[in-house]
């Protein structure tokens, strides 16, 4: 019996695809602020927690494979060529990640103050985690979109290749920044090499961990998957199976594994469901917005509100529902605002 098959989609089943993308994008968002606020300090069941965790943490790899499944679609489907697509793409995540880095620069320099290093070291530690990390003090989400500007950068430098060799080339991306995610956090986390040895100098001096390297690992995967699926019987089996052994294996090598492997196939397994939802342009720019908003509500209740970093349940729910609220209102706003736009250009 085959596991692997082509998926081949119709016109139509591929635009209910990017439907249940857009559902599923908007209900993840709301994972990543339980992740933020951390929701699981509620319980006191350990078990329980880490499977609250690992549920939590299929949101951030389920974006970077939708970017790559939509990537590979629009190729497919229009008469553009790699190159072009993802230099659209790559220029538009950089445009977001300057933009928003620049919003949440007074919490980055708010942390830096707060640590009390000299100005020169300020200025490198910000510096260093702005091109390296993607996260200062309460911005840990932007480094997502670090993570996509590299995937996409190092995407359009092989898009000349990517038509002949895709799966060859795909692949191979995969597998290299695997073993070097791997390598980053063993180094970064081992106590063998000593703390001031090179490699761990190197590390601390640059990336710090391997988690910006996660979108040169899932976003070609999606693309991967735009093309190929599992078997369904297989991949619910292995799912399950997956997600099951992450809760009991302690190995951290293991339970990466492990993880990866039931983010793909919760991904693919997700692709299948029909929602039957059949406006879902406003829940994909919702997603958005509450992704890039969140983590200042988040800030700004804890120091109105109790003048210091709160987690758990009620502060999840709170951040949640005005991230929501902001959400709904700025796209009220800015609907408004281009609708005026567009009747004073046409009354001229």
């Amino acid at each position: 019996m085959n596991i692997i098959y082509s998926r081949n989609y119709s016109t139509d089943r591929l635009k209910e695809t990017y439907k249940t993308i857009d559902v599923f994008k908007f209900a993840f968002s709301f994972l990543v602020i339980a992740i933020h606020t951390r929701f699981v300090d509620s319980f006191d069941n350990n078990y329980l927690t880490e499977i609250f965790k690992q549920i939590f943490s299929v949101a951030v790899p389920f974006f970077f494979m939708a970017s790559g499944f939509l990537i590979e679609a629009k190729v497919e489907h229009s008469s553009q060529e790699y190159s072009e697509v993802l230099r659209r793409h790559l220029f538009k995540m950089i445009k977001m990640y300057v933009t928003w880095s620049i919003i949440y620069s007074p919490l980055a320099i708010y942390g830096l103050i707060k640590k009390g290093n000299p100005p020169l070291v300020m200025i490198r530690s910000y510096f260093q985690r702005l091109i390296f990390v993607g996260e200062h003090y309460n911005t840990w989400h932007l480094w997502y979109l670090l993570s996509t500007v590299y995937a996409f950068a190092l995407l359009f430098i092989l898009s000349p290749k990517l038509k002949v060799n895709f799966n060859r080339i795909l692949i191979t991306v995969v597998i290299v920044f695997a073993i070097i995610g791997t390598t980053v956090h063993w180094i970064a986390t081992t106590t063998m090499l000593g703390e001031d040895g090179v490699a761990k100098t190197l590390v601390a001096s640059t990336i710090v961990g391997e988690r910006v390297l996660n979108g040169l690992i899932f976003i070609p995967i999606g693309m991967l998957l735009r093309r190929y699926t599992f078997c369904n019987s297989f991949k619910i089996i292995a799912f399950i199976s997956c997600f099951a052994l992450d809760v009991i294996v302690k190995n951290d090598a293991i339970s990466s594994i492990l993880a990866a492997l039931y983010f793909v196939l919760l991904f693919e397994i997700l692709l299948e469901v029909k929602t039957g939802i059949e406006k879902t342009v406003l829940l994909r720019t919702m997603s958005t917005n509450i992704y890039l908003i969140h983590m200042y509500v988040w800030t700004a209740i804890c120091f109105l509100l109790y003048h210091k970093l709160v987690y758990g349940i009620p502060v999840f729910i709170v951040t949640a529902l005005l991230s929501l609220a902001l959400s709904c209102l700025w796209d009220v706003i800015k609907k408004k605002y281009l609708e005026s736009r567009k009747n004073e250009e046409y009354k001229r």
